[in-house]
């Protein structure tokens, strides 16, 4: 039997960066699309193709499943990184409403501030003008007692005769 025989070929079932893999890192050849003779194939160089197949598929595999945990841990760290600039957003928004909500408190504190001094000048303008009132009655009073007193004298001098 030759180890060119067309009958005693198998094949891996393997993708061609796995094969390309066999290739480089363990120096196994076969042919491109995954075949080879397994009539030329001794006990040892069985023993050592399954391992290297073996070792191949799994670190195939294990990169593979690197690589998805690496793109999950990007796509968890992207969307942590949107959740934080969310948060960010809304915490910026609701400072914002803070600010806006102390500003008009301050406003309306100023002018209930101005309203309370108006108003406390209007009591203040109110009392002086009373104060005025009642002290031009009073004056008014001193004088019509004065005048009345100025009357009786007058009145008692002549009728004294004088």
């Amino acid at each position: 039997m030759s180890c060119d025989s067309a009958a005693d070929d198998s094949t891996t079932l393997l993708s061609p960066i796995v094969n390309d893999a066999l290739t480089s890192k363990r120096h196994v050849h076969i042919l491109p699309h995954g075949s080879f003779s397994l009539g030329c194939l001794n006990a040892v160089k069985i023993e050592s193709l399954a391992r290297s197949i073996d070792s191949v598929v799994l670190t195939a595999q294990r990169e593979a499943e690197e690589a998805q945990a690496a793109q999950l841990a990007m796509q968890l760290a992207l969307e942590a990184a949107r959740e934080a600039a969310a948060r960010e957003e809304a915490e910026a928004e609701a400072q914002a409403a803070r600010d806006e909500d102390r500003r008009i408190l301050e406003m309306d504190l100023q002018s209930a501030i101005d309203a309370q001094r108006m108003e406390e000048e209007d009591e203040q303008r109110r009392e002086e003008e009373e104060r005025g009132l009642e002290e031009a009655v009073r004056k008014a009073a001193e004088r019509a007692e004065t005048a009345r007193q100025a009357e009786a004298i007058l009145a008692s001098i002549t009728a004294a005769g004088f």
